[in-house]
């Protein structure tokens, strides 16, 4: 019994964000339909298909990569710590480079998606926010699979 309290200790920290992340919107429902009328809650939904497209893009699977291949190179530290900078760059640069675009194009994407060009740097913001959530993500994948979380 004592060898699984640091087990359970790694599981609970590992859980804790990601029943947190879940819960959310659950709690921020109520709140967000009292103090935004329908046009802003509709364009705080169209922002995250918008953050959820961009980060599809900007992720291109990589996340999944690394997930996939941690274990294959886990004997060799060096070649994990390889695979772990080459994932987050990737996906860091690839957030990057779409973001460019997306700041670019913002005036357009936005008049595409809202039927105005003033709402580019909120969808732009909230792509960044999306892409943040994925780098997090990834660093806790690689703590649970190390069993650090």
């Amino acid at each position: 019994m004592k060898d699984d309290a640091p087990a359970v200790g790694r599981a609970v920290f590992y859980t804790l964000p990601v029943v947190l992340g879940m819960a959310m919107p659950l709690v921020t429902l109520p709140v967000m339909t009292r103090w935004l009328t329908p046009e802003d809650y509709g364009t705080v939904a169209v922002a995250q298909v918008a953050a959820a497209l961009f980060m599809g893009l900007a992720n291109l699977g990589v996340s999944t990569g690394l997930e996939r291949n941690f274990f294959k190179y886990e004997a060799a530290p060096a070649r994990l710590a390889r695979l772990v900078h080459t994932a987050h760059a990737l996906v860091l640069g690839g957030a990057v480079a779409w973001s460019v675009v997306f700041w670019l194009a913002g005036g357009a994407l936005s008049g595409v998606l809202y039927g105005r060009a003033d709402l580019a740097g909120f969808v732009l913001a909230m792509c960044l926010t999306s892409a943040f959530g994925v780098l997090a993500s990834m660093q806790l994948v690689y703590f649970r699979n190390q069993g650090r979380a």
